[in-house]
Protein backbone atom coordinates (compact mmCIF):
# COMPACT_ATOMS: atom_id res chain seq x y z
CA UNK A 1 0.00 0.00 0.00
CA UNK A 2 2.81 2.37 0.94
CA UNK A 3 4.58 1.49 -2.31
CA UNK A 4 1.48 2.39 -4.28
CA UNK A 5 1.24 5.72 -2.48
CA UNK A 6 4.89 6.49 -3.12
CA UNK A 7 4.46 5.77 -6.85
CA UNK A 8 1.36 7.96 -6.94
CA UNK A 9 3.05 10.76 -5.00
CA UNK A 10 6.12 10.76 -7.24
CA UNK A 11 3.93 10.71 -10.34
CA UNK A 12 1.93 13.72 -9.14
CA UNK A 13 5.10 15.61 -8.17
CA UNK A 14 6.68 14.97 -11.57
CA UNK A 15 3.45 15.79 -13.38
CA UNK A 16 3.03 19.21 -11.80
CA UNK A 17 6.73 20.02 -12.16
CA UNK A 18 6.71 19.20 -15.87
CA UNK A 19 3.25 20.72 -16.42
CA UNK A 20 4.27 24.01 -14.83
CA UNK A 21 7.49 24.20 -16.81
CA UNK A 22 5.77 23.16 -20.05
CA UNK A 23 3.14 25.88 -19.67
CA UNK A 24 5.83 28.50 -19.18
CA UNK A 25 8.10 27.07 -21.89
CA UNK A 26 5.25 26.97 -24.43
CA UNK A 27 4.01 30.45 -23.55
CA UNK A 28 7.27 32.05 -24.69
CA UNK A 29 7.06 30.92 -28.34
CA UNK A 30 3.28 31.42 -28.45
CA UNK A 31 3.59 35.03 -27.31
CA UNK A 32 6.54 35.62 -29.63
CA UNK A 33 4.96 33.93 -32.68
CA UNK A 34 3.14 37.05 -34.01
CA UNK A 35 6.46 38.91 -33.96
CA UNK A 36 8.43 36.00 -35.42
CA UNK A 37 6.04 35.74 -38.38
CA UNK A 38 6.50 39.44 -39.09
CA UNK A 39 10.29 39.30 -38.82
CA UNK A 40 10.74 36.19 -40.98
CA UNK A 41 9.01 35.76 -44.34
CA UNK A 42 7.38 32.37 -45.11
CA UNK A 43 10.18 31.52 -47.55
CA UNK A 44 12.80 31.92 -44.79
CA UNK A 45 10.67 30.09 -42.23
CA UNK A 46 10.31 27.21 -44.69
CA UNK A 47 14.09 26.67 -44.71
CA UNK A 48 14.05 26.56 -40.91
CA UNK A 49 11.14 24.10 -41.01
CA UNK A 50 12.90 21.73 -43.41
CA UNK A 51 16.14 21.91 -41.38
CA UNK A 52 14.22 21.18 -38.16
CA UNK A 53 12.48 18.24 -39.83
CA UNK A 54 15.78 16.69 -40.91
CA UNK A 55 17.32 17.21 -37.47
CA UNK A 56 14.33 15.62 -35.73
CA UNK A 57 14.86 12.58 -37.97
CA UNK A 58 18.62 12.41 -37.43
CA UNK A 59 18.73 12.79 -33.64
CA UNK A 60 16.95 9.46 -32.88
CA UNK A 61 19.29 7.76 -35.35
CA UNK A 62 22.34 9.48 -33.90
CA UNK A 63 21.93 8.09 -30.37
CA UNK A 64 20.64 4.70 -31.61
CA UNK A 65 17.92 5.35 -29.04
CA UNK A 66 20.14 4.30 -26.15
CA UNK A 67 18.30 7.05 -24.23
CA UNK A 68 15.24 4.75 -24.30
CA UNK A 69 17.28 2.08 -22.54
CA UNK A 70 18.67 4.33 -19.81
CA UNK A 71 15.52 4.47 -17.59
CA UNK A 72 15.39 0.65 -17.44
CA UNK A 73 19.08 0.21 -16.63
CA UNK A 74 19.69 -2.08 -13.65
CA UNK A 75 22.28 0.22 -12.05
CA UNK A 76 23.55 3.82 -12.31
CA UNK A 77 26.82 2.54 -13.75
CA UNK A 78 24.96 0.62 -16.46
CA UNK A 79 22.87 3.72 -17.24
CA UNK A 80 26.00 5.87 -17.53
CA UNK A 81 27.60 3.33 -19.87
CA UNK A 82 24.51 3.32 -22.09
CA UNK A 83 24.69 7.11 -22.25
CA UNK A 84 28.34 7.05 -23.32
CA UNK A 85 27.54 4.55 -26.07
CA UNK A 86 24.65 6.74 -27.24
CA UNK A 87 26.74 9.92 -27.22
CA UNK A 88 29.58 8.22 -29.13
CA UNK A 89 27.10 7.24 -31.82
CA UNK A 90 25.75 10.82 -31.92
CA UNK A 91 29.27 12.19 -32.40
CA UNK A 92 29.86 9.89 -35.38
CA UNK A 93 26.49 10.78 -36.90
CA UNK A 94 27.13 14.51 -36.51
CA UNK A 95 30.26 14.11 -38.64
CA UNK A 96 28.82 11.81 -41.30
CA UNK A 97 25.27 13.13 -41.83
CA UNK A 98 26.11 16.60 -43.24
CA UNK A 99 28.63 15.08 -45.66
CA UNK A 100 26.12 12.52 -46.92
CA UNK A 101 23.34 15.10 -47.28
CA UNK A 102 25.70 17.47 -49.13
CA UNK A 103 26.67 14.72 -51.57
CA UNK A 104 23.01 13.86 -52.17
CA UNK A 105 22.12 17.53 -52.69
CA UNK A 106 25.03 17.89 -55.14
CA UNK A 107 24.00 14.83 -57.13
CA UNK A 108 21.50 14.64 -59.97
CA UNK A 109 18.63 13.97 -57.59
CA UNK A 110 16.16 16.84 -57.81
CA UNK A 111 14.61 17.04 -54.39
CA UNK A 112 13.68 20.60 -53.59
CA UNK A 113 13.77 20.00 -49.82
CA UNK A 114 17.49 19.24 -49.98
CA UNK A 115 18.09 22.31 -52.11
CA UNK A 116 16.58 24.43 -49.35
CA UNK A 117 19.05 22.88 -46.88
CA UNK A 118 22.24 23.79 -48.76
CA UNK A 119 22.80 27.24 -47.13
CA UNK A 120 22.38 25.87 -43.57
CA UNK A 121 23.79 22.35 -43.78
CA UNK A 122 27.00 23.40 -41.98
CA UNK A 123 24.99 23.83 -38.76
CA UNK A 124 23.87 20.20 -38.64
CA UNK A 125 26.77 18.78 -36.57
CA UNK A 126 26.08 21.25 -33.77
CA UNK A 127 22.36 20.49 -33.82
CA UNK A 128 22.86 16.72 -33.74
CA UNK A 129 25.40 16.80 -30.88
CA UNK A 130 23.28 19.19 -28.81
CA UNK A 131 20.01 17.35 -29.41
CA UNK A 132 21.44 13.89 -28.84
CA UNK A 133 23.22 14.84 -25.62
CA UNK A 134 20.10 16.60 -24.32
CA UNK A 135 17.91 13.53 -24.89
CA UNK A 136 20.42 11.32 -23.09
CA UNK A 137 20.57 13.73 -20.15
CA UNK A 138 16.76 13.78 -19.91
CA UNK A 139 16.75 9.97 -19.88
CA UNK A 140 19.09 9.99 -16.87
CA UNK A 141 16.74 12.21 -14.89
CA UNK A 142 13.77 10.05 -15.94
CA UNK A 143 15.63 7.07 -14.50
CA UNK A 144 16.21 8.97 -11.28
CA UNK A 145 12.45 9.60 -11.08
CA UNK A 146 12.92 13.35 -10.60
CA UNK A 147 11.84 15.51 -13.53
CA UNK A 148 12.26 18.87 -11.79
CA UNK A 149 15.70 19.51 -13.36
CA UNK A 150 14.20 18.74 -16.77
CA UNK A 151 11.38 21.19 -16.07
CA UNK A 152 13.80 23.98 -15.16
CA UNK A 153 16.01 23.30 -18.18
CA UNK A 154 13.08 23.51 -20.59
CA UNK A 155 12.00 26.90 -19.24
CA UNK A 156 15.43 28.47 -19.68
CA UNK A 157 15.86 26.74 -23.01
CA UNK A 158 12.60 28.16 -24.36
CA UNK A 159 13.26 31.67 -23.05
CA UNK A 160 16.74 31.78 -24.57
CA UNK A 161 15.54 30.42 -27.92
CA UNK A 162 12.75 32.99 -28.23
CA UNK A 163 14.99 35.87 -27.15
CA UNK A 164 17.65 34.89 -29.66
CA UNK A 165 15.15 34.53 -32.50
CA UNK A 166 13.57 37.93 -31.84
CA UNK A 167 16.79 39.84 -31.21
CA UNK A 168 18.51 38.21 -34.15
CA UNK A 169 15.54 38.83 -36.41
CA UNK A 170 15.84 42.59 -35.99
CA UNK A 171 19.48 42.56 -37.14
CA UNK A 172 19.67 39.56 -39.46
CA UNK A 173 16.39 38.04 -40.60
CA UNK A 174 17.64 34.68 -41.83
CA UNK A 175 16.97 30.97 -41.26
CA UNK A 176 20.49 30.80 -39.80
CA UNK A 177 19.38 33.07 -36.95
CA UNK A 178 16.48 30.77 -36.05
CA UNK A 179 18.67 27.65 -36.21
CA UNK A 180 21.54 29.10 -34.15
CA UNK A 181 19.06 30.20 -31.47
CA UNK A 182 17.77 26.63 -31.18
CA UNK A 183 21.30 25.18 -30.98
CA UNK A 184 22.50 27.59 -28.30
CA UNK A 185 19.33 27.14 -26.24
CA UNK A 186 19.75 23.35 -26.38
CA UNK A 187 23.32 23.61 -25.08
CA UNK A 188 22.03 25.86 -22.30
CA UNK A 189 19.40 23.27 -21.32
CA UNK A 190 22.06 20.54 -21.42
CA UNK A 191 24.34 22.48 -19.08
CA UNK A 192 21.51 22.92 -16.56
CA UNK A 193 20.75 19.19 -16.61
CA UNK A 194 24.43 18.36 -16.16
CA UNK A 195 24.65 20.53 -13.04
CA UNK A 196 21.99 18.38 -11.37
CA UNK A 197 23.54 15.04 -12.30
CA UNK A 198 26.57 14.72 -10.02
CA UNK A 199 26.01 10.97 -9.55
CA UNK A 200 26.13 10.53 -13.31
CA UNK A 201 29.63 12.01 -13.57
CA UNK A 202 30.85 9.79 -10.73
CA UNK A 203 29.69 6.77 -12.71
CA UNK A 204 31.31 8.08 -15.90
CA UNK A 205 34.69 7.69 -14.17
CA UNK A 206 34.04 3.98 -13.58
CA UNK A 207 33.49 3.16 -17.24
CA UNK A 208 36.18 1.17 -19.02
CA UNK A 209 36.46 0.33 -22.69
CA UNK A 210 35.69 -3.35 -22.09
CA UNK A 211 32.42 -2.44 -20.36
CA UNK A 212 31.66 0.12 -23.08
CA UNK A 213 32.17 -2.44 -25.87
CA UNK A 214 30.24 -5.12 -24.02
CA UNK A 215 27.26 -2.84 -23.43
CA UNK A 216 27.19 -1.77 -27.06
CA UNK A 217 27.33 -5.39 -28.22
CA UNK A 218 24.73 -6.66 -25.73
CA UNK A 219 22.14 -4.01 -26.56
CA UNK A 220 22.89 -3.62 -30.28
CA UNK A 221 19.82 -5.52 -31.51
CA UNK A 222 17.50 -3.77 -29.08
CA UNK A 223 19.01 -0.40 -29.99
CA UNK A 224 18.60 -0.97 -33.72
CA UNK A 225 14.92 -1.91 -33.35
CA UNK A 226 14.29 1.06 -31.04
CA UNK A 227 16.03 3.35 -33.54
CA UNK A 228 13.83 2.18 -36.40
CA UNK A 229 10.72 2.54 -34.24
CA UNK A 230 11.68 6.06 -33.19
CA UNK A 231 12.68 7.07 -36.70
CA UNK A 232 9.41 5.84 -38.15
CA UNK A 233 7.41 7.46 -35.36
CA UNK A 234 9.08 10.82 -36.00
CA UNK A 235 9.11 10.31 -39.78
CA UNK A 236 5.32 10.22 -39.95
CA UNK A 237 5.29 13.93 -39.11
CA UNK A 238 8.88 15.16 -39.60
CA UNK A 239 9.06 13.96 -43.20
CA UNK A 240 6.04 16.05 -44.12
CA UNK A 241 7.85 19.39 -44.64
CA UNK A 242 10.44 17.61 -46.81
CA UNK A 243 7.76 15.90 -48.89
CA UNK A 244 5.59 18.99 -49.15
CA UNK A 245 8.60 20.96 -50.40
CA UNK A 246 8.71 18.72 -53.46
CA UNK A 247 5.11 19.33 -54.52
CA UNK A 248 4.13 22.69 -52.99
CA UNK A 249 5.55 26.18 -52.56
CA UNK A 250 7.84 27.37 -49.76
CA UNK A 251 4.98 29.50 -48.42
CA UNK A 252 2.75 26.43 -48.06
CA UNK A 253 5.55 24.53 -46.30
CA UNK A 254 5.86 27.47 -43.90
CA UNK A 255 2.07 27.48 -43.28
CA UNK A 256 2.26 23.82 -42.34
CA UNK A 257 5.24 24.40 -40.03
CA UNK A 258 3.52 27.29 -38.25
CA UNK A 259 0.23 25.39 -37.95
CA UNK A 260 1.97 22.33 -36.56
CA UNK A 261 3.89 24.43 -34.05
CA UNK A 262 0.74 26.26 -32.92
CA UNK A 263 -1.14 22.98 -32.59
CA UNK A 264 1.67 21.24 -30.73
CA UNK A 265 2.18 24.04 -28.20
CA UNK A 266 -1.00 23.64 -26.12
CA UNK A 267 -0.93 19.89 -26.70
CA UNK A 268 2.60 19.68 -25.28
CA UNK A 269 1.47 21.34 -22.06
CA UNK A 270 -0.70 18.34 -21.26
CA UNK A 271 0.95 15.53 -23.23
CA UNK A 272 4.48 16.48 -22.21
CA UNK A 273 3.69 16.50 -18.50
CA UNK A 274 1.51 13.38 -18.45
CA UNK A 275 3.61 11.51 -20.99
CA UNK A 276 6.99 12.03 -19.30
CA UNK A 277 5.52 11.41 -15.84
CA UNK A 278 3.86 8.23 -17.10
CA UNK A 279 7.11 7.03 -18.69
CA UNK A 280 9.07 7.70 -15.49
CA UNK A 281 6.63 5.56 -13.47
CA UNK A 282 6.13 2.91 -16.16
CA UNK A 283 9.86 2.18 -16.24
CA UNK A 284 9.67 1.32 -12.52
CA UNK A 285 6.25 -0.38 -12.36
CA UNK A 286 6.83 -2.70 -15.32
CA UNK A 287 9.47 -4.48 -13.23
CA UNK A 288 7.43 -4.70 -10.04
CA UNK A 289 3.69 -4.09 -10.30
CA UNK A 290 2.05 -4.64 -13.68
CA UNK A 291 -1.50 -4.24 -12.29
CA UNK A 292 -0.69 -0.77 -10.95
CA UNK A 293 0.86 0.12 -14.32
CA UNK A 294 -2.34 -0.88 -16.13
CA UNK A 295 -4.46 1.27 -13.80
CA UNK A 296 -2.08 4.19 -14.29
CA UNK A 297 -2.32 3.80 -18.07
CA UNK A 298 -6.13 3.80 -18.05
CA UNK A 299 -6.34 6.79 -15.69
CA UNK A 300 -3.85 8.79 -17.78
CA UNK A 301 -5.75 8.00 -20.99
CA UNK A 302 -8.98 9.33 -19.45
CA UNK A 303 -7.25 12.55 -18.40
CA UNK A 304 -5.82 13.10 -21.89
CA UNK A 305 -9.24 12.51 -23.51
CA UNK A 306 -10.78 15.12 -21.23
CA UNK A 307 -8.15 17.73 -22.12
CA UNK A 308 -8.64 17.04 -25.84
CA UNK A 309 -12.10 18.64 -26.03
CA UNK A 310 -11.12 22.34 -25.70
CA UNK A 311 -8.17 21.77 -28.03
CA UNK A 312 -10.46 20.43 -30.76
CA UNK A 313 -12.61 23.57 -30.56
CA UNK A 314 -9.55 25.83 -30.71
CA UNK A 315 -8.00 24.07 -33.70
CA UNK A 316 -11.23 24.13 -35.71
CA UNK A 317 -11.62 27.87 -35.02
CA UNK A 318 -8.08 28.63 -36.29
CA UNK A 319 -9.15 30.03 -39.72
CA UNK A 320 -10.87 32.94 -37.95
CA UNK A 321 -7.97 34.10 -35.77
CA UNK A 322 -4.71 33.06 -37.47
CA UNK A 323 -4.64 35.83 -40.08
CA UNK A 324 -5.29 38.80 -37.76
CA UNK A 325 -2.78 37.54 -35.17
CA UNK A 326 0.11 36.36 -37.31
CA UNK A 327 -0.20 38.53 -40.39
CA UNK A 328 -3.12 38.34 -42.76
CA UNK A 329 -1.07 38.85 -45.91
CA UNK A 330 1.45 36.03 -45.46
CA UNK A 331 0.04 33.66 -42.84
CA UNK A 332 -3.78 33.63 -42.99
CA UNK A 333 -3.94 30.24 -44.73
CA UNK A 334 -2.03 28.62 -41.88
CA UNK A 335 -5.33 28.66 -39.96
CA UNK A 336 -6.98 26.33 -42.48
CA UNK A 337 -3.96 24.02 -42.31
CA UNK A 338 -4.22 23.92 -38.50
CA UNK A 339 -7.91 23.00 -38.72
CA UNK A 340 -7.03 20.20 -41.15
CA UNK A 341 -4.39 18.91 -38.71
CA UNK A 342 -6.92 18.45 -35.89
CA UNK A 343 -7.38 14.65 -36.23
CA UNK A 344 -3.63 13.99 -36.27
CA UNK A 345 -2.89 16.31 -33.34
CA UNK A 346 -5.58 14.80 -31.14
CA UNK A 347 -4.42 11.30 -32.03
CA UNK A 348 -0.88 12.21 -31.02
CA UNK A 349 -2.16 13.72 -27.78
CA UNK A 350 -4.01 10.63 -26.60
CA UNK A 351 -2.13 7.72 -28.17
CA UNK A 352 1.34 9.13 -28.80
CA UNK A 353 1.94 10.27 -25.23
CA UNK A 354 1.51 6.77 -23.79
CA UNK A 355 2.92 4.57 -26.56
CA UNK A 356 6.21 3.73 -24.84
CA UNK A 357 6.16 0.02 -25.64
CA UNK A 358 9.90 0.13 -24.96
CA UNK A 359 9.25 -0.22 -21.23
CA UNK A 360 7.55 -3.57 -22.04
CA UNK A 361 10.39 -4.53 -24.42
CA UNK A 362 7.87 -4.76 -27.27
CA UNK A 363 9.76 -2.60 -29.79
CA UNK A 364 8.92 -5.02 -32.62
CA UNK A 365 5.17 -4.43 -32.16
CA UNK A 366 5.62 -0.69 -32.33
CA UNK A 367 7.92 -1.09 -35.34
CA UNK A 368 5.18 -2.87 -37.32
CA UNK A 369 2.67 -0.14 -36.46
CA UNK A 370 5.03 2.69 -37.43
CA UNK A 371 5.98 1.06 -40.75
CA UNK A 372 2.30 0.73 -41.63
CA UNK A 373 1.68 4.39 -40.84
CA UNK A 374 4.69 5.58 -42.85
CA UNK A 375 3.71 3.56 -45.93
CA UNK A 376 0.23 5.05 -45.74
CA UNK A 377 1.59 8.59 -45.39
CA UNK A 378 3.95 8.23 -48.36
CA UNK A 379 1.14 6.77 -50.46
CA UNK A 380 -1.24 9.63 -49.68
CA UNK A 381 1.37 12.29 -50.47
CA UNK A 382 2.33 10.61 -53.73
CA UNK A 383 -1.29 10.32 -54.86
CA UNK A 384 -2.09 13.90 -53.85
CA UNK A 385 1.07 15.11 -55.57
CA UNK A 386 -0.08 13.49 -58.81
CA UNK A 387 -3.72 14.62 -58.53
CA UNK A 388 -2.79 18.16 -57.36
CA UNK A 389 -5.61 18.89 -54.88
CA UNK A 390 -5.38 21.97 -52.67
CA UNK A 391 -2.69 21.98 -50.01
CA UNK A 392 -5.28 21.96 -47.21
CA UNK A 393 -6.98 18.90 -48.72
CA UNK A 394 -3.67 17.04 -48.79
CA UNK A 395 -2.98 17.93 -45.16
CA UNK A 396 -6.46 16.77 -44.14
CA UNK A 397 -6.00 13.42 -45.92
CA UNK A 398 -2.70 12.81 -44.11
CA UNK A 399 -4.17 13.96 -40.82
CA UNK A 400 -7.04 11.47 -41.07
CA UNK A 401 -4.60 8.70 -41.90
CA UNK A 402 -2.35 9.45 -38.90
CA UNK A 403 -5.20 9.63 -36.39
Amino acid sequence: MNGHKSHKGRFITNFFAVARSTVIAQLFPLVAAPFITRLYAPEKYAVFAVFSAVISLLIPISTLRFDWLVPNAASPRKAATLMVVGFSSAALTSFAAPIILHLIASSRLTWRGLELLEPVIFLMPFSIIAGGAFQLAVAWHVREGDLRPVATARIFQSAFNVTGSLAGGFFYSSPITLIVSVILSTFLGLSLLARRASKLFLNFRLIRFKRFAGTARTHSKEAVISTFVSFLNVANTALLPLLFAQYYSSAEVAWFALAERLGAAPMAIVAGALGQSFWAEAAKLVRSNYHTLLNLYLATTRRLSFFALPLICTYLAAPWFTGPIFGRENWANAGYVLAALTPMLIGQLIAGSLSHLTVHRRQSWQLIWEVTRLIGTLTVIYVCGRLSPSFTTTVLAISRLCT
